[in-house]
């Protein structure tokens, strides 16, 4: 089982050419979005055989990206994610 739990998740309708889908989320602390990162692997490899995916910031751990291809998620720390405010790129 594969619990989820985010302070901070928002969707949205994205036309992009590249992914399908777009996941935004934040966490309180580098530690939780680590753990949020591998909790995510862990589930995308025992639920959909999903090991190949791109992984960049997982060490500095303010910004993390996941790229499995369809999916893209962003794990935030609260402040860089309102700094950078990705979202708005979308409105």
């Amino acid at each position: 089982m594969f619990c989820l739990l985010v302070n901070s998740i928002r969707g949205h309708v994205v036309r992009c050419p590249l992914v399908e889908y777009i996941i935004v989320c934040s966490a309180e602390n580098k530690l939780v979005a680590q753990t949020l990162l591998v909790d995510l692997l862990e589930y995308a490899k025992h639920e959909f055989r999903q090991i190949n995916c791109g992984l960049e910031g997982y060490k500095k751990g303010e910004w993390i990206i996941i790229d499995f291809g369809k999916l893209v998620v962003h794990i935030f720390l609260k402040d860089i994610r309102n700094k950078f405010s990705i979202e708005r790129l979308w409105k």
